[in-house]
C-alpha cells in the first residue's frame, strides 16, 4: 500500500470510528474485512480524490453484508435501514407525534451541558421560584377547591404520595364502568415521575372523570403534564414548571405515487429563557430523534437528485380522475451524459467510463437523504390507482372473509 492510499484508508477508519461507532482496536477484524472487499478502483479513486472518495468508501462498506451483519449482530447494534415504504394516498397522511415537556431540567441539573455556573444557579432558582408561585395559586382555583372540599374533606386538605395512590385505587373500585369508546385515559404517579405513570381507565359521572377534566385543563393553562397537575391536585405538593418544551412528529405526506418522510421539531419556550439553553434543547431533542450521525449529505449526491428531478415530467395517467405520476424520460447513459457535460472531465464530478454506475447509486443515495424514501422518483410500485383497481384490491382482500362468512353460515 503506498503513502497516497494509505491516507485514504486512515481517512476511511478514522471517519467509520467518529460517524458510525467502530473502534479502531475492538473491531480491526471488521475495518480489515471492509477494506478487502471493496472495489480496488474505488479504493484508487478515493486516494486521488480523498474527501468525496473516501465518503463512497464508507457508504459502501456500511451497505454491505458484512457491516450490517457484524453491527447487527456481534456487537449487538442496529444497522440503519431505509424506512419501510407506505402507500399513501392523497387524502391520507400519517403521522407520529410526541410531546416533551421538561427538557430545561436536563440542562438545569449537574451534568447540563450549560457551563456558565451563574447563569446556571440564577436560571435555576428562577424555575424553583415560579414553580413554586404557579402551585401556590392554583391551590385557589375553583375546581381545584371544589374538588379537594368534595373528596378530601377540606379545601385545603391534600394527602401524603402514598394516601393519594390509595385514594385513586378506591375511587377506581367505586367506578361503574361504561362502554369501551366512552373512556378517557388518567395518568397517575405516585412520585411524580411521569416514567412510572400507570394508565387507568375512567368514565364519565366519576369522581376520576372530574380529576381527569381538571388535570387535562391545569396541563393547558400551565407549563405541567396531566399527570402532573393530577399529582398536585391530590398531594399539594410544588410542580417543577417545564419552561422549555417540545414536539417531535413524523409524518409521511407527498401524493400516492411520490413519498415524502417529514419529520420536524417543535419548541415551545418561556421568553425570558437563556438563549445557551435553547440551543440545547434543539440539539438534544435532534438527536433523540435522528441519532448521532446527523451529518450533512454529500453535495455531489444532493445535486445529482436535483439534476436528475429536474428532468422529470409529468405524465397524465387518467384525465377523467385527475390521475398523474412524474416520469424520467431519458435513460440513465442519456442523463449522465448530460451531467458530464456540465461538469467536464477535470471535474471531481465527473463520471468517466469505469465510474458510470455511480451516477445512478448517488442518485438514489441523495434521494434517501433528501425525502427519507426510496418511493420519490420512479414512484411507489401500483401508484396512483384508478377506482377500478383500487376496488379490485378491496374485493381481492375481502374474498377471505366472504368465503368464512358463507362457510359460518352454512354450519349454522
Amino acid at each position: 500500500m503506498n503513502e497516497v492510499e494509505e491516507r485514504a484508508r486512515a481517512e476511511f477508519e478514522r471517519i467509520l470510528e467518529r460517524d458510525h461507532g467502530v473502534s479502531r482496536e475492538e473491531d480491526r477484524e471488521l475495518i480489515e474485512g471492509l477494506w478487502t472487499i471493496l472495489d480496488p478502483e474505488d479504493k484508487a479513486y478515493a486516494s486521488n480524490n480523498l474527501k468525496t472518495g473516501v465518503q463512497d468508501l464508507v457508504m459502501d462498506a456500511r451497505e454491505s453484508r458484512l457491516y450490517k451483519y457484524y453491527m447487527g449482530f456481534r456487537r449487538g447494534k442496529v444497522a440503519h435501514e431505509p424506512a419501510e415504504p407506505t402507500a399513501q394516498s392523497e387524502e391520507t397522511n400519517s403521522a407520529a407525534t410526541t410531546e416533551i415537556k421538561g427538557l430545561d431540567a436536563e440542562l438545569l441539573g449537574g451534568g447540563g451541558e450549560v457551563s456558565d455556573n451563574r447563569l446556571k444557579a440564577t436560571t435555576r432558582a428562577r424555575v424553583e421560584a415560579l414553580s413554586e408561585y404557579l402551585s401556590r395559586i392554583i391551590a385557589t382555583d375553583r375546581a381545584v377547591v371544589r374538588f379537594r372540599d368534595r373528596v378530601l374533606g377540606d379545601p385545603e386538605n391534600t394527602l401524603s404520595p402514598e394516601g393519594a395512590t390509595e385514594l385513586i385505587h378506591s375511587l377506581v373500585a367505586e367506578q361503574q364502568p361504561g362502554l369501551p369508546r366512552d373512556a378517557e385515559t388518567l395518568w397517575w404517579s405516585g412520585d411524580n415521575d411521569a416514567a412510572n405513570a400507570e394508565a387507568i381507565a375512567v368514565w364519565p359521572g366519576s369522581e376520576l372523570w372530574y380529576l381527569k377534566s381538571i388535570s387535562r385543563r391545569l396541563s393547558k393553562l400551565l407549563p405541567w403534564t396531566e399527570c402532573q397537575a393530577c399529582y398536585f391536585i391530590l398531594t399539594g405538593r410544588p410542580i417543577r414548571v417545564a419552561t422549555i418544551s417540545g414536539r417531535v412528529s413524523k409524518r409521511d405526506t407527498g401524493v400516492a405515487a411520490h413519498g415524502y418522510l417529514r419529520n420536524t421539531i417543535t419548541l415551545e419556550i418561556d421568553a425570558w429563557m437563556p438563549s445557551e439553553y435553547v440551543r440545547h434543547a434543539y440539539h438534544n431533542l435532534q438527536h433523540d430523534l435522528l441519532g448521532a450521525n446527523n451529518r450533512q449529505p454529500e453535495l455531489r449526491n444532493v445535486k445529482v437528485f436535483h439534476f436528475v428531478v429536474s428532468h422529470s415530467e409529468l405524465r397524465i395517467l387518467n384525465r377523467e380522475e385527475g390521475l398523474a405520476k412524474l416520469i424520467v424520460p431519458a435513460e440513465w447513459k442519456e442523463l449522465r451524459e448530460l451531467w458530464n457535460k456540465r461538469y467536464p472531465e477535470d471535474h471531481e464530478w465527473h463520471y468517466h467510463r469505469k465510474k458510470e454506475h455511480r451516477f445512478s447509486r448517488d442518485f438514489y443515495r441523495g434521494q434517501e437523504v433528501m425525502i427519507g424514501t426510496q418511493y420519490g422518483l420512479p414512484g411507489a410500485p401500483g401508484q396512483p390507482r384508478s377506482r377500478a383497481e383500487a376496488q379490485a384490491i378491496k374485493d381481492r382482500l375481502d374474498e377471505p372473509l366472504k368465503v368464512t362468512s358463507r362457510s359460518t353460515a352454512t354450519d349454522g
